[in-house]
Protein backbone atom coordinates (compact mmCIF):
# COMPACT_ATOMS: atom_id res chain seq x y z
CA UNK A 1 0.00 0.00 0.00
CA UNK A 2 3.10 2.24 -0.59
CA UNK A 3 2.01 5.79 -2.16
CA UNK A 4 3.19 6.77 -5.07
CA UNK A 5 6.07 8.85 -4.27
CA UNK A 6 5.02 11.66 -7.10
CA UNK A 7 2.22 12.79 -5.02
CA UNK A 8 3.75 12.10 -1.71
CA UNK A 9 4.06 13.72 0.96
CA UNK A 10 2.00 16.72 0.49
CA UNK A 11 -0.08 15.20 -2.00
CA UNK A 12 -0.48 18.06 -4.44
CA UNK A 13 1.35 21.34 -4.98
CA UNK A 14 -0.72 23.31 -2.49
CA UNK A 15 -0.19 26.40 -0.31
CA UNK A 16 -0.51 25.67 3.18
CA UNK A 17 -3.56 27.36 5.34
CA UNK A 18 -3.32 27.97 8.85
CA UNK A 19 -6.85 26.78 9.76
CA UNK A 20 -9.10 24.42 8.02
CA UNK A 21 -12.45 25.12 8.07
CA UNK A 22 -14.17 23.65 5.12
CA UNK A 23 -14.61 26.79 2.73
CA UNK A 24 -10.59 26.70 2.94
CA UNK A 25 -11.16 22.77 3.24
CA UNK A 26 -13.18 23.00 -0.45
CA UNK A 27 -10.81 25.12 -2.21
CA UNK A 28 -7.75 23.46 -1.67
CA UNK A 29 -9.59 19.85 -2.57
CA UNK A 30 -10.82 21.87 -5.96
CA UNK A 31 -10.62 19.66 -9.02
CA UNK A 32 -11.02 15.94 -7.16
CA UNK A 33 -13.85 14.32 -6.98
CA UNK A 34 -14.58 15.20 -3.29
CA UNK A 35 -17.92 17.62 -1.77
CA UNK A 36 -16.58 18.51 1.49
CA UNK A 37 -20.11 18.29 2.44
CA UNK A 38 -20.48 14.85 1.88
CA UNK A 39 -17.43 13.87 3.93
CA UNK A 40 -18.39 11.59 6.49
CA UNK A 41 -16.70 9.67 9.29
CA UNK A 42 -17.38 6.43 7.44
CA UNK A 43 -14.36 7.51 4.50
CA UNK A 44 -11.78 6.66 7.68
CA UNK A 45 -12.39 2.91 7.29
CA UNK A 46 -12.55 0.57 9.69
CA UNK A 47 -9.77 -0.90 12.62
CA UNK A 48 -9.07 -4.49 11.56
CA UNK A 49 -9.37 -6.69 14.72
CA UNK A 50 -6.21 -8.77 15.31
CA UNK A 51 -7.57 -10.30 18.53
CA UNK A 52 -6.64 -13.78 17.04
CA UNK A 53 -3.00 -12.86 16.83
CA UNK A 54 -3.12 -10.91 20.00
CA UNK A 55 -3.85 -14.14 22.01
CA UNK A 56 -0.44 -15.60 21.29
CA UNK A 57 1.91 -12.33 20.77
CA UNK A 58 0.09 -10.33 23.55
CA UNK A 59 -1.77 -6.94 23.34
CA UNK A 60 -0.35 -3.41 21.55
CA UNK A 61 -0.11 -0.32 24.03
CA UNK A 62 -1.32 2.79 22.92
CA UNK A 63 0.85 5.69 22.16
CA UNK A 64 1.11 9.00 20.14
CA UNK A 65 4.14 8.64 17.71
CA UNK A 66 5.43 11.41 16.05
CA UNK A 67 4.67 10.85 11.94
CA UNK A 68 9.22 11.27 11.22
CA UNK A 69 9.55 8.22 13.20
CA UNK A 70 7.16 6.30 11.20
CA UNK A 71 8.70 4.01 8.19
CA UNK A 72 6.77 2.00 6.25
CA UNK A 73 6.32 -1.78 6.08
CA UNK A 74 8.63 -4.23 4.11
CA UNK A 75 8.10 -3.57 0.38
CA UNK A 76 7.87 -7.33 -0.73
CA UNK A 77 4.82 -7.72 1.67
CA UNK A 78 3.00 -5.45 -0.22
CA UNK A 79 0.17 -6.62 -2.37
CA UNK A 80 -2.49 -3.79 -1.83
CA UNK A 81 -3.12 -1.28 -4.55
CA UNK A 82 -2.58 2.24 -3.48
CA UNK A 83 -5.15 4.63 -2.22
CA UNK A 84 -6.17 7.43 -5.07
CA UNK A 85 -5.35 11.05 -4.12
CA UNK A 86 -8.96 11.30 -3.80
CA UNK A 87 -9.03 8.41 -0.74
CA UNK A 88 -6.57 9.87 0.70
CA UNK A 89 -7.60 13.66 0.46
CA UNK A 90 -11.30 12.29 1.73
CA UNK A 91 -9.92 10.74 4.47
CA UNK A 92 -7.58 13.60 5.83
CA UNK A 93 -11.54 15.94 5.21
CA UNK A 94 -12.84 13.22 7.88
CA UNK A 95 -10.16 13.31 10.24
CA UNK A 96 -9.97 17.56 10.08
CA UNK A 97 -13.63 17.24 11.00
CA UNK A 98 -14.40 14.21 13.21
CA UNK A 99 -11.07 13.62 15.01
CA UNK A 100 -9.22 9.98 14.48
CA UNK A 101 -11.68 7.26 14.83
CA UNK A 102 -8.84 4.60 14.29
CA UNK A 103 -5.26 4.19 15.80
CA UNK A 104 -2.57 2.78 13.45
CA UNK A 105 -1.00 -0.31 14.22
CA UNK A 106 2.94 -0.20 14.17
CA UNK A 107 6.04 -1.94 15.53
CA UNK A 108 8.68 -0.74 17.27
CA UNK A 109 12.73 -1.18 15.89
CA UNK A 110 15.48 -1.55 17.33
CA UNK A 111 16.90 2.14 15.77
CA UNK A 112 13.76 3.80 17.31
CA UNK A 113 11.60 4.09 14.72
CA UNK A 114 8.19 2.59 14.31
CA UNK A 115 7.31 0.35 11.00
CA UNK A 116 3.47 0.84 10.49
CA UNK A 117 1.82 -2.26 9.73
CA UNK A 118 -1.95 -0.88 9.74
CA UNK A 119 -2.94 2.70 8.53
CA UNK A 120 -0.47 3.70 5.75
CA UNK A 121 -3.56 5.77 4.26
CA UNK A 122 -4.11 7.17 7.37
CA UNK A 123 -0.32 7.87 8.10
CA UNK A 124 -0.63 9.64 4.52
CA UNK A 125 -3.41 11.82 5.87
CA UNK A 126 -1.76 13.15 8.66
CA UNK A 127 1.28 14.37 7.01
CA UNK A 128 -0.69 16.13 4.38
CA UNK A 129 -2.82 17.54 6.98
CA UNK A 130 0.67 18.53 9.41
CA UNK A 131 2.00 20.19 5.75
CA UNK A 132 -1.32 22.12 4.73
CA UNK A 133 -2.61 23.37 8.18
CA UNK A 134 0.51 23.68 10.26
CA UNK A 135 -1.81 22.27 12.99
CA UNK A 136 0.40 20.60 16.00
CA UNK A 137 -1.54 17.52 16.37
CA UNK A 138 -1.08 16.18 13.27
CA UNK A 139 3.00 16.23 13.47
CA UNK A 140 1.90 12.97 15.89
CA UNK A 141 -0.59 10.53 15.23
CA UNK A 142 -2.42 7.71 18.06
CA UNK A 143 -0.66 4.23 17.71
CA UNK A 144 -1.38 0.71 18.29
CA UNK A 145 2.26 -0.32 19.35
CA UNK A 146 3.92 -3.71 19.12
CA UNK A 147 7.14 -4.00 20.77
CA UNK A 148 10.13 -4.34 19.24
CA UNK A 149 10.64 -7.72 20.73
CA UNK A 150 6.80 -8.45 20.83
CA UNK A 151 6.60 -9.89 17.22
CA UNK A 152 8.65 -12.27 15.11
CA UNK A 153 9.48 -10.95 11.37
CA UNK A 154 6.67 -13.16 10.43
CA UNK A 155 4.19 -12.57 12.97
CA UNK A 156 4.76 -8.38 12.09
CA UNK A 157 3.98 -9.85 8.14
CA UNK A 158 0.97 -11.66 9.51
CA UNK A 159 -0.47 -8.61 11.46
CA UNK A 160 0.35 -6.48 8.36
CA UNK A 161 -1.76 -8.58 6.20
CA UNK A 162 -4.78 -9.05 8.48
CA UNK A 163 -4.68 -5.45 9.28
CA UNK A 164 -5.06 -4.48 5.60
CA UNK A 165 -7.41 -7.10 4.54
CA UNK A 166 -10.32 -4.66 4.24
CA UNK A 167 -13.45 -7.47 2.36
CA UNK A 168 -15.63 -4.07 1.49
CA UNK A 169 -13.22 -2.27 -0.54
CA UNK A 170 -10.18 -4.65 -1.79
CA UNK A 171 -10.51 -6.72 -4.89
CA UNK A 172 -11.27 -10.46 -4.16
CA UNK A 173 -7.89 -10.81 -6.15
CA UNK A 174 -5.96 -9.13 -3.73
CA UNK A 175 -7.85 -10.89 -0.73
CA UNK A 176 -7.21 -14.14 -2.49
CA UNK A 177 -3.44 -13.24 -2.46
CA UNK A 178 -3.38 -12.34 0.82
CA UNK A 179 -4.99 -15.28 2.07
CA UNK A 180 -2.44 -16.95 0.23
CA UNK A 181 0.29 -15.38 1.57
CA UNK A 182 -0.99 -15.94 5.37
CA UNK A 183 -1.76 -19.69 4.22
CA UNK A 184 2.22 -20.09 3.41
CA UNK A 185 3.73 -17.87 6.38
CA UNK A 186 1.54 -20.96 8.35
CA UNK A 187 3.00 -23.93 6.44
CA UNK A 188 6.45 -22.57 6.77
CA UNK A 189 6.11 -21.49 10.58
CA UNK A 190 3.33 -22.36 12.13
CA UNK A 191 1.66 -19.95 14.72
CA UNK A 192 -0.40 -21.73 16.81
CA UNK A 193 2.25 -24.90 17.33
CA UNK A 194 1.93 -27.99 16.15
CA UNK A 195 -1.79 -30.16 15.40
CA UNK A 196 -3.58 -27.54 14.31
CA UNK A 197 -4.33 -27.50 10.50
CA UNK A 198 -2.80 -25.07 8.39
CA UNK A 199 -6.06 -23.76 6.68
CA UNK A 200 -7.76 -23.60 9.91
CA UNK A 201 -4.87 -21.54 12.11
CA UNK A 202 -4.61 -19.17 8.68
CA UNK A 203 -8.45 -18.70 8.66
CA UNK A 204 -8.44 -17.69 12.51
CA UNK A 205 -5.26 -15.60 11.87
CA UNK A 206 -7.46 -13.92 9.31
CA UNK A 207 -10.48 -13.69 11.35
CA UNK A 208 -12.96 -15.26 9.00
CA UNK A 209 -14.66 -18.63 8.53
CA UNK A 210 -12.42 -21.51 7.29
CA UNK A 211 -15.19 -21.71 4.52
CA UNK A 212 -14.69 -18.12 3.39
CA UNK A 213 -10.89 -18.68 3.44
CA UNK A 214 -10.95 -21.08 1.73
CA UNK A 215 -13.92 -19.87 -0.77
CA UNK A 216 -11.12 -17.52 -1.38
CA UNK A 217 -8.50 -19.42 -2.17
CA UNK A 218 -10.64 -21.15 -4.90
CA UNK A 219 -10.45 -17.97 -6.96
CA UNK A 220 -6.58 -18.59 -8.02
CA UNK A 221 -7.87 -21.51 -10.20
CA UNK A 222 -9.89 -18.99 -12.57
CA UNK A 223 -8.55 -17.76 -15.69
CA UNK A 224 -7.42 -13.89 -15.97
CA UNK A 225 -10.46 -13.12 -17.93
CA UNK A 226 -13.01 -14.70 -15.22
CA UNK A 227 -11.07 -13.76 -11.91
CA UNK A 228 -10.97 -9.74 -13.71
CA UNK A 229 -14.84 -10.21 -13.99
CA UNK A 230 -15.15 -11.07 -10.70
CA UNK A 231 -12.96 -7.94 -9.40
CA UNK A 232 -14.91 -5.78 -11.41
CA UNK A 233 -17.93 -7.58 -9.79
CA UNK A 234 -19.70 -8.41 -12.85
CA UNK A 235 -19.43 -11.97 -11.35
CA UNK A 236 -20.85 -12.43 -7.94
CA UNK A 237 -18.94 -14.18 -5.04
CA UNK A 238 -20.67 -17.81 -5.66
CA UNK A 239 -21.10 -18.32 -9.49
CA UNK A 240 -17.30 -17.68 -9.58
CA UNK A 241 -16.81 -20.26 -7.31
CA UNK A 242 -18.60 -22.42 -9.16
CA UNK A 243 -16.73 -22.16 -11.87
CA UNK A 244 -13.39 -21.91 -10.40
CA UNK A 245 -14.71 -25.58 -9.62
CA UNK A 246 -14.45 -26.17 -13.81
CA UNK A 247 -11.31 -27.14 -15.78
CA UNK A 248 -9.45 -23.81 -17.25
CA UNK A 249 -10.93 -25.31 -20.91
CA UNK A 250 -14.00 -25.15 -20.18
CA UNK A 251 -13.69 -21.41 -18.05
CA UNK A 252 -12.34 -20.33 -21.07
CA UNK A 253 -15.69 -21.68 -23.24
CA UNK A 254 -17.80 -20.23 -20.79
CA UNK A 255 -16.24 -16.29 -20.84
CA UNK A 256 -15.53 -16.85 -24.59
CA UNK A 257 -19.00 -17.93 -25.30
CA UNK A 258 -21.18 -16.37 -22.80
CA UNK A 259 -19.49 -13.56 -21.76
CA UNK A 260 -22.71 -11.88 -21.67
CA UNK A 261 -23.66 -13.48 -18.84
CA UNK A 262 -20.48 -11.60 -16.96
CA UNK A 263 -21.22 -8.50 -18.47
CA UNK A 264 -25.06 -8.52 -17.44
CA UNK A 265 -24.70 -9.50 -14.36
CA UNK A 266 -26.67 -12.35 -15.08
CA UNK A 267 -25.05 -15.52 -13.38
CA UNK A 268 -27.02 -16.67 -10.51
CA UNK A 269 -25.99 -18.79 -7.72
CA UNK A 270 -28.00 -21.24 -9.07
CA UNK A 271 -27.28 -21.55 -12.76
CA UNK A 272 -23.78 -21.36 -11.72
CA UNK A 273 -24.07 -24.23 -9.57
CA UNK A 274 -25.90 -25.93 -12.66
CA UNK A 275 -22.65 -25.30 -14.66
CA UNK A 276 -20.24 -26.26 -12.13
CA UNK A 277 -21.69 -29.68 -12.84
CA UNK A 278 -21.20 -29.58 -16.61
CA UNK A 279 -17.82 -32.19 -17.92
CA UNK A 280 -18.27 -30.38 -21.49
CA UNK A 281 -18.93 -26.90 -23.07
CA UNK A 282 -21.80 -28.81 -24.72
CA UNK A 283 -23.12 -29.71 -21.55
CA UNK A 284 -22.54 -25.95 -20.19
CA UNK A 285 -24.65 -24.45 -23.58
CA UNK A 286 -27.47 -26.55 -22.43
CA UNK A 287 -27.30 -25.70 -19.42
CA UNK A 288 -27.56 -22.07 -20.20
CA UNK A 289 -29.94 -22.39 -22.61
CA UNK A 290 -32.20 -24.55 -20.53
CA UNK A 291 -31.68 -21.60 -18.06
CA UNK A 292 -33.02 -18.41 -20.68
CA UNK A 293 -35.88 -20.66 -21.65
CA UNK A 294 -37.35 -21.40 -18.04
CA UNK A 295 -40.76 -19.59 -17.02
CA UNK A 296 -39.60 -16.32 -16.25
CA UNK A 297 -41.54 -15.60 -11.95
CA UNK A 298 -41.57 -11.99 -11.43
CA UNK A 299 -42.20 -10.05 -7.89
CA UNK A 300 -43.61 -6.91 -7.89
CA UNK A 301 -43.66 -3.41 -5.80
CA UNK A 302 -46.63 -1.61 -6.73
CA UNK A 303 -47.19 2.29 -5.59
CA UNK A 304 -50.08 4.30 -5.98
CA UNK A 305 -51.32 8.25 -5.89
CA UNK A 306 -53.89 6.67 -4.52
CA UNK A 307 -54.69 5.49 -0.69
CA UNK A 308 -56.22 2.12 -0.27
CA UNK A 309 -58.67 0.99 2.19
CA UNK A 310 -57.19 -1.70 4.41
CA UNK A 311 -59.68 -4.30 2.64
CA UNK A 312 -58.25 -2.72 -0.52
CA UNK A 313 -54.83 -4.37 -2.73
CA UNK A 314 -53.28 -3.54 -5.82
CA UNK A 315 -53.38 -5.91 -8.64
CA UNK A 316 -50.06 -5.71 -11.00
CA UNK A 317 -50.67 -6.41 -15.10
CA UNK A 318 -47.91 -7.94 -17.02
CA UNK A 319 -48.81 -6.01 -20.19
CA UNK A 320 -46.79 -4.80 -23.60
CA UNK A 321 -45.74 -1.52 -23.06
CA UNK A 322 -47.38 -0.49 -26.32
CA UNK A 323 -50.85 -2.16 -25.32
CA UNK A 324 -51.00 -0.13 -21.77
CA UNK A 325 -53.29 2.51 -22.90
CA UNK A 326 -55.15 -0.18 -24.70
CA UNK A 327 -55.58 -2.56 -21.95
CA UNK A 328 -56.56 0.58 -19.49
CA UNK A 329 -59.48 1.59 -22.00
CA UNK A 330 -60.66 -2.04 -22.37
CA UNK A 331 -60.98 -2.61 -18.49
CA UNK A 332 -62.97 0.87 -17.64
CA UNK A 333 -65.42 0.28 -20.60
CA UNK A 334 -66.20 -3.53 -18.85
CA UNK A 335 -66.10 -2.17 -15.35
CA UNK A 336 -70.01 -3.15 -14.75
CA UNK A 337 -69.20 -6.42 -15.46
CA UNK A 338 -66.49 -6.81 -12.17
CA UNK A 339 -69.56 -6.66 -9.91
CA UNK A 340 -67.91 -3.53 -7.50
CA UNK A 341 -69.22 -1.39 -5.44
CA UNK A 342 -70.18 2.03 -7.26
CA UNK A 343 -67.09 3.95 -4.85
CA UNK A 344 -64.79 1.24 -6.15
CA UNK A 345 -65.65 1.26 -9.77
CA UNK A 346 -65.18 5.24 -9.18
CA UNK A 347 -61.36 4.85 -7.25
CA UNK A 348 -60.56 1.87 -10.10
CA UNK A 349 -61.60 4.26 -12.57
CA UNK A 350 -59.41 6.72 -11.40
CA UNK A 351 -56.45 5.16 -11.09
CA UNK A 352 -56.32 3.78 -14.63
CA UNK A 353 -57.21 7.73 -16.10
CA UNK A 354 -54.49 9.19 -13.76
CA UNK A 355 -51.69 10.48 -16.28
CA UNK A 356 -48.41 9.50 -15.01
Amino acid sequence: MLLPERWCPKLGDFNAVGGMTNGVFSNIMDGFDINIKNVKKDDQGTQASTENIDEVVGQAYDKDIETSLLIKARPEWDLFPAPSRDTVYRMAASIDQYGLLHRITVWEQPDGKYMILGGHTRYEAFKWLADNTHKPEYDSIPARVYRADQLTEDDAHRIFLVSNTDQRTLSASVITNAYMDLLKLEKEHSFYGSGVYSRVAAAKQADVSESTFNLYLSFRKLIPELRQALDSKDIAIWPAYSLSKLSEELQRHFANVHHALCVDKNLSKDLGKAIQNCDSAKSIDETIDKWYARPQVYTYRVSSHIKMNKNETALPLLVPKDKRQVVKSLIIEHVDMLGLEQEAKDRLIAALTYED
